[in-house]
Parts: C-alpha cells; sequence; structure tokens
C-alpha cells in the first residue's frame, strides 16, 4: 500500500499547524486559545465549551487533505475574525456562523497539535495520538 502524499507546506510565517485525532491523517488547522480549558459542546452545532482540558482551534475538514490555497485562505480569514480569548459564548457562536461548511470550530487535547503544517509529523504504523 502506497502511502498518502505529504501536504503541501505553508507559507512561511503561516499561523496554520497541524494536528492529528486518532488513527486518521493529519489536517490543518489554525489554534484560537492555546489554553487548555476548552471541551466540545455536547450538540455538534455548539460551540465548544470553557469546561475541559482542550485548545481551541478551527479545523479544516474540506475537500482534500493537503492545504492548497482555498483551505489556506479560509483559515487564515478565520483567524483574523476571530474573537480573542476570554470569548464569550455568544461571541463564539457568531464566530461559529461565519466559518461555513469547510470549517470547523473543535477542542482537541494539546497533545493532538503536531506544529506548523510545513513540517507534516512522520508518519507511524501505529497511527497519531
Amino acid at each position: 500500500m502506497t502511502p498518502p502524499p505529504l501536504p503541501t507546506p505553508a507559507a512561511p510565517g503561516t499561523p496554520v499547524q497541524s494536528a492529528c485525532h486518532g488513527l486518521g491523517l493529519p489536517f490543518p488547522l489554525v489554534v484560537l486559545d492555546p489554553m487548555p480549558l476548552w471541551a466540545d459542546a455536547a450538540e455538534e452545532q455548539m460551540p465548544p465549551e470553557r469546561t475541559g482540558g482542550g485548545v481551541l482551534a478551527v479545523r479544516w475538514c474540506g475537500a482534500g487533505l493537503g492545504l492548497d490555497e482555498q483551505a489556506q485562505s479560509a483559515l487564515h480569514a478565520a483567524a483574523d475574525r476571530a474573537p480573542h480569548p476570554p470569548a464569550s459564548a455568544d461571541e463564539l457562536a457568531q464566530f461559529q456562523a461565519t466559518l461555513g461548511d469547510d470549517l470547523r470550530m473543535v477542542a482537541l487535547p494539546a497533545s493532538a497539535i503536531l506544529g506548523p503544517w510545513a513540517q507534516p509529523p512522520v508518519h507511524r504504523s501505529a497511527g497519531c495520538r
């Protein structure tokens, strides 16, 4: 089995990082609040809540796994208009409503954030954690 191609590197100085959750492939994201205070809400449509041990991020979930121009532009735009922490639940809900179909606000454990997208992780046989 041939491994998938590595993602296209982001431009230098980009806020875009890579993450891996479970056994899936790395995906691009921008971290909105690096403090481990967040947890995903019970309902998928709700924004994450300030009760938990994860960092708040916006992840790309559109077509393709690489960081193409569309993904990079969308992530940069989301990072630019994101509310500054600590954000209220209303601010997060308003922000989430602007994300569209290809971006999703999530709370991930800090260990899922792997670093700059320009330096993708080495694929291990056991998968990413």
